[in-house]
């Protein structure tokens, strides 16, 4: 289907006439594109939510990784190094 709407276009830009696209044609191709165009969009959308998703996850578990350490140090390490 797209390499049929890629020969179309190209017969467009090399005005090739008797093989253009009707009107009827030209708008379901117009149609498509929009429809490819919104699903791209809507898979972006939801990447870039991911990501979003990924980066509140590592902040929570760096946190998390320090108050362990805070906890670790205040109970198990000395407090001055040793001698």
């Amino acid at each position: 289907m797209i390499d049929d709407l890629a020969n179309r276009v190209r017969a467009l830009e090399g005005h090739q006439i008797a093989a253009a696209p009707d009107q009827v044609n030209l708008l379901y191709a117009n149609l498509r594109l929009l429809e490819v165009q919104e699903e791209y969009d809507r898979a972006l959308e939801a990447m870039l939510a991911a990501d979003e998703h990924r980066r509140q996850a590592l902040n929570s578990m760096r946190n998390v990784a320090g108050k362990y350490r805070a906890v670790i140090e205040q109970f198990h390490l000395p407090r001055t190094p040793p001698p």
